[in-house]
């Protein structure tokens, strides 16, 4: 199953783990994620974050309870997308922030974000497969390589469904 999240429009928010190793290319490249917003509402939120995007090197079944944001799941990176631009956070504290050229006005119903791992840990951001971020927290914030990743979403402010698409990587 590839997986689809719903949040009910009258719910604030939905966290979703994935409860497989985030996947990476056949060929062996960079772990890459992504997800296509099937539905957007109205804004419910308090502006802070609409929607996010992350992974965890936490292992789902070592996780008793996850809570209603991506940010509480532990040893997890995730990107949030703000009215005014993306940050990248390591367990509820910002590590990187985006240069304010993407911001949660690009997430349009039927937009594909994705999100890559690189192999120094850093975290790229792509809208329909192109890439508009790329965030670099300081070396010992980094993602870690070489380590199951498992996804983290935050279902948030106008994000009310997404599906995970096949996308091995970025396409335009």
């Amino acid at each position: 199953d590839w997986g689809l999240a719903v949040r009910r429009s009258g719910n604030r928010g939905l966290g979703v783990l994935g409860d497989a190793p985030f996947p990476t290319s056949s060929s062996g490249g960079e772990p890459y994620l992504e997800v296509c917003l099937d539905e957007r509402g109205l804004d419910i939120s308090d502006g802070a974050n609409d929607f996010g995007i992350g992974v965890t090197a936490c292992d789902p079944t070592d996780i008793d309870k996850l809570g209603i944001v991506a940010v509480e799941v532990p040893q997890s990176w995730v990107i949030d997308f703000s009215r005014t631009r993306v940050t990248l956070s390591h367990n509820d504290t910002d590590v990187a922030r985006g240069s304010g050229g993407l911001c949660s006005g690009a997430l349009q119903e039927g937009a594909r974000i994705g999100l890559r791992v690189t192999s120094k840990g850093a975290v790229e951001v792509f809208v329909d497969g192109i890439l508009r971020e790329h965030l670099v927290p300081p070396d010992h914030l980094r993602v870690p390589t070489g380590t199951p990743l498992f996804a983290v979403l935050d279902l948030w402010g106008r994000s009310l469904k997404i599906s995970r698409t096949l996308n091995e990587y970025p396409r335009p």
